[in-house]
């Protein structure tokens, strides 16, 4: 792990539990991001089944992102991820790999569509868009949503 820790050059490294935080150390004119890797990322095994249902509960929640944010129609990956960061205010990151892994698991479950195209800086992409199928199971994924978070609201303001 350490050979790939120390080819990032101008981070600093955080790590907390089953992930690592890099935060940018050099001098940088836009705002201080935090990006978050998951350890197993960078060659580190998976602990217990505890932290399978963990990372799929988180995968579940990006793909409910990419899934709402093609509700206003298609984008390709860069646009979908770009939209997901803007509407979070910068608070949410959205990692390459893991972008494009949950758009190909959407696309082979039928609930996302894909066709090539040119996007707005002329370079050829993959337009993706919701279907019908994807619009229903999205429906059924917020509710879900909507019951855990109020219930870790509760929790965090009553505990």
């Amino acid at each position: 792990m350490k050979s790939v820790l120390s080819q990032i050059v101008g981070c600093e490294f955080i790590r907390d539990y089953d992930y690592f935080f890099f935060r940018h150390t050099l001098s940088l004119r836009s705002p201080l991001k935090l990006l978050i890797f998951p350890l197993r990322s960078l060659g580190v095994k998976e602990k217990n089944r505890q932290d399978n249902n963990q990372e799929e509960f988180l995968r579940g929640t990006l793909d409910m992102l990419i899934l709402k944010t093609l509700t206003r129609g298609a984008l390709h990956g860069y646009n979908i991820a770009e939209r997901i960061e803007q509407v979070a205010d910068g608070v949410l990151l959205v990692e390459e790999g893991a972008l494009y892994q949950s758009l190909h698991r959407l696309e082979l479950r039928g609930l996302l569509d894909s066709e090539w195209g040119v996007s707005e800086n002329n370079r050829r992409a993959k337009f993706y868009r919701l279907t019908a199928e994807g619009r229903a199971h999205l429906e059924r994924t917020a509710r879900r949503w909507e019951r855990v978070s109020e219930a870790v609201s509760r929790i965090m303001r009553l505990a």
